[in-house]
């Protein structure tokens, strides 16, 4: 394994939707006269609220370090692998950029690394994607019931949803189970939000009925694709136009 520049200047962004509000209330009915009562409450004020202002920085510095040990795991998992020693792999050498030279050292590098994250105690995004990248080096590494198992708490999280089931049903797919398959692609068509295009589901759920064979289901699938997005995309949008061509093929190989 190459040693990477763990020196950063920027940290990925944390797509984080939750924002900690915090606040100080100090409710006194009845002060009494003594300056000493007072100047206790109000020592006792402050305290809360500088005790408040260090929780809060301690917060923002663990998460951002933890954003930090999530970027340098997910460069552990993009990087490629060389067994061979090639030009690329020279090159990488030089420039001081990360790499290995088996998958082995691939997967246990990446596991290292998502376990500083897992320890960093970040933020929940950055804990939910780390879990993500878990499941993926899991299931890229033939651990298939550990990736759908380490996955499955992803279902709950609305932003990786998704994404989880978009994997939950390629490892059911690769291991023959086609009724689990099938409902995680049909759990996915059924999503609609800001973050996941119109239709992406039924395209993918669609796909799936092609490559199984599953012929009638494929174009009954394309066909409600079309109608969903006839009239809200552009006649020119690539799934649309996807959609009808994958159509044509099936009617005509019917």
């Amino acid at each position: 394994m190459s040693h990477d520049r763990l020196t950063k200047q920027k940290i990925r962004h944390d797509p984080i939707r939750e924002f900690l509000n915090m606040s100080y209330t100090a409710i006194e009915e009845h002060v009494e006269d003594y300056w000493r009562a007072y100047l206790l409450m109000v020592i006792a004020i402050l305290a809360v609220i500088v005790g408040g202002i260090f929780l809060w920085n301690h917060i923002q510095e663990k998460r951002a370090h933890a954003s930090l040990l999530l970027s340098q795991a997910m460069d552990a998992y993009n990087a490629p692998v060389l067994p061979e020693n090639t030009k690329l792999r020279q090159q990488l050498s030089a420039r001081g950029q990360l790499y290995f030279t088996s998958s082995k050292e691939w997967a246990a590098e990446v596991n290292k690394r998502l376990k500083a994250v897992e320890n960093a105690s970040g933020s929940s995004a950055t804990e939910n994607t780390a879990r993500l990248y878990l499941a993926l080096t899991q299931a890229r590494t033939g651990k298939l019931d550990e990736a759908l198992k380490t996955s499955a708490p992803l279902i709950n999280d609305d932003t990786f949803k998704p994404l989880a089931l978009m994997l939950q049903g390629r490892i059911y797919e690769s291991k023959g189970d086609l009724k689990k398959a099938e409902k995680s692609w049909s759990d996915l068509a059924k999503i609609h939000t800001d973050n996941f295009p119109q239709g992406q589901g039924l395209a993918f759920l669609a796909e799936f009925y092609t490559r199984t064979h599953q012929t009638a289901k494929a174009q009954k699938t394309y066909k409600e694709l079309q109608s969903e997005l006839t009239g809200k995309v552009d006649p020119k949008d690539p799934l649309l136009t996807r959609a009808k061509d994958q159509l044509k093929q099936l009617q005509g190989s019917a």
